[in-house]
């Protein structure tokens, strides 16, 4: 039984993993999406693009810590539960931060691996859609007609 309920806390673990890779990939992998995002903001509230991107960041840690609040809190009450252990609950912690960190260091990675392909297509005079790169699909989520024109 407690085997079962280790598995399905793993798997809870992971999955949050999952959410968590999904929100910092957009918010930095996705940088550029990011980044037009800050300057037509910072453009149509007359503020510097600085100024925005400080207060976009502090909201998406302000949201980080949240959800590690959040997930820490239901680490607590499974070992109220009689679920998982104390000591269970410290290792699920100590693995969902190996896998925060494995997926910074991913992140960096694929930041450095979209620059070498960027500047191959460049070089080569091919145009970034053609990798997802670009603005990719036309005509918007749902309307999606293909990338070829």
């Amino acid at each position: 039984m407690k085997k079962k309920i280790l598995i399905a806390v793993f798997i809870g673990v992971f999955s949050l993993g999952a959410i968590f890779t999904a929100s910092e990939v957009q918010a930095f992998a996705g940088r550029g999406q990011n980044q037009n995002m800050i300057s037509a903001l910072a453009k149509k509230l007359g503020l510097s693009e600085d100024k925005v991107k400080k207060a976009f960041d502090g909201i998406q840690a302000d949201r980080q810590k949240e959800m590690q609040a959040a997930f820490e809190k239901k680490l607590t009450q499974a070992v109220k539960d009689g679920k998982i252990t104390e000591s269970q609950k410290q290792l699920i912690l100590t693995k969902h931060n190996e896998l925060k960190k494995e997926q910074l260091a991913n992140r960096e990675n694929g930041q450095n691996k979209r620059a070498e392909l960027e500047k191959w297509a460049s070089d080569n005079g091919i145009p970034t859609e053609f990798f997802g790169m670009g603005r990719g699909m036309k005509g918007g989520m749902g309307r999606a007609r293909g990338w070829m024109k």
